[in-house]
């Protein structure tokens, strides 16, 4: 075989590597189930992240989930029988205005989320976390960058809409208080990946047309935007993905699904965020100001991706209860 054969098959075969290594988006940000702390004990998941919301949030999650009453539920997937969608059911104190699903980012669980979440409980709003794929109690090993999460996040207020109205009808004290099905108020959260997720749970049967708002936290966008890899490399990634794991490139980008979007729509952004690319973001924001009826945008000067609530949480709070008061 000639030199110049060789080098074209070296040259194919590292291509190909190349593109199997981005498509399988195993390793490159999900953790490991077993983390260790700084005193170099073996802790679960779950317990790193009670830890790190008691100590980056001033948030004991145990005196949390009594506080409103926390419920795991186990939701079945419509799209694949042999999963079920670990979920978490918390119960507003105050008089009930709706619920929110919430769609937690990587590397995290629905834990991570429970300083956002008092925001919705103290407004009124019960709040339905669920762990994402490959997080907190999942079963599934791997993640999709927002395409299996938004069916889940589809499953996931399809259950709770269904709950919540049952509830209403057979409460006669919750239907003094207005919450009848022509005042429920529901709505989406999503930080990160889970801003993928929800953006492509908008066109879902039982979530169009139904849902009343948005919130997306430093949202994710299409799979080739976060590769940053040449448009060829994209479509063979993408390709290999559809075979090994099931969805394409194609199949996660979120961009398509937001065009009919009828709900009230809130994006948060972080001035100073490194992780989701710009033209991501400024596609989305580009396309809901023409679709959602009721758009609107802040941008935390000099934060960080994910992290607006940790770095301003008055602002954040703010922010958020302006948006769901403009929404009844």
């Amino acid at each position: 075989m000639s030199k110049v054969k060789k080098r074209i098959l070296i040259g194919i075969a590292i291509f190909v590597a190349l593109n199997i290594i981005l498509a399988l988006p195993i390793a490159s940000f999900i953790e490991v189930q077993v983390l260790k702390s700084k005193g170099n004990r073996e802790i679960t998941l779950e317990d790193y992240q009670r830890e790190w919301v008691a100590a980056e949030c001033g948030i004991d999650s145990y005196a949390y989930d009594e506080e409103y009453f926390g419920e795991r539920i186990l939701i079945p997937s419509s799209v694949q029988k042999d999963y079920s969608i670990p979920a978490f059911y918390y119960h507003t104190n105050t008089d009930k205005k709706g619920f929110v699903v919430m769609a937690h980012g990587m590397n995290a669980s629905h834990i991570t989320s429970y300083p956002e979440a008092r925001v919705f409980l103290n407004a009124g709003f019960d709040v339905f976390g669920f762990d994402e794929r490959k997080c907190g109690e999942s079963s599934r090993d791997t993640i999709s960058y927002g395409y299996f999460e938004g069916l889940d996040t589809a499953d996931v207020f399809r259950y709770a809409y269904d709950l919540e109205m049952k509830e209403a009808s057979d409460s006669e004290e919750l239907s003094e208080t207005g919450y009848a099905e022509d005042k429920i108020i529901c709505g989406l959260w999503g930080r990160s990946l889970g801003g993928a997720a929800c953006m492509n749970a908008l066109d879902e049967t039982g979530v169009k047309g139904i849902i009343d708002f948005v919130i997306l936290d430093c949202p994710i966008g299409a799979m080739d935007e976060l590769t940053g890899a040449p448009a060829i490399q994209n479509k063979l990634a993408g390709v290999i993905n559809k075979a090994v794991m099931g969805y394409s490139f194609q199949d996660q980008n979120p961009y398509p699904q937001m065009e009919e979007c009828d709900a009230n729509v809130l994006v948060i952004i972080a001035g100073a965020d490194t992780v989701a690319p710009k033209t991501s973001t400024e596609k989305i924001r580009s396309i809901l100001r023409n679709s959602s009826p009721n758009y609107r945008e802040y941008i935390g000067e000099g934060m960080s991706h994910a992290k607006v609530w940790i770095e301003n949480p008055a602002e954040y709070e703010r922010v958020v209860d302006e948006f769901l008061e403009s929404c009844e």
